[in-house]
């Protein structure tokens, strides 16, 4: 569980410099390749975990700046990956400016329930690896 916003930045640190390690590993070449039979492109898939920094926080108020779910995933593996670094530092930023330790037991409407922030964020951090 996360009890501060110090111990939320160092994970996010921790994980967003090793998903665009990933991604910068990438090339355009790369980015049709399916993941497996009946599943996403690996440039489907990082830009669905870009997206998602932004559509998950935003749910929490927090502005962070990155693509929205309906922008068309990019022909590029470095445009992707100048995204999702953008968007992982602008969610730093915006995390280390306006969200507090007390900030992270505040419950925010989250797919139709309740989840306190540090639940929001911890899941964020997670969801990279998970795909």
């Amino acid at each position: 569980m996360l009890r501060t916003i110090a111990d939320f930045l160092a994970l996010w640190k921790n994980e967003s410099e090793s998903t665009l390690k990933v991604f910068n590993a990438m090339t355009d070449a790369s980015l049709a390749q399916s993941i497996a039979h009946d599943h996403r492109t690996l440039g489907r898939e990082a830009w669905h975990i870009t997206i998602t920094v932004r559509e998950m926080m935003e749910r929490t108020g927090l502005h962070v700046a990155g693509p929205g779910d309906t922008d068309p995933v990019p022909a590029s593996a470095k445009a992707i990956a100048a995204t999702y670094e953008k968007s992982a530092k602008s969610l730093a930023d915006a995390v280390a400016k306006e969200w507090t330790d007390a900030s992270l037991n505040e419950s925010d409407d989250m797919y139709g329930a309740k989840w306190q922030r540090a639940q929001t964020a911890l899941s964020l951090v997670l969801h990279q690896p998970h795909h």
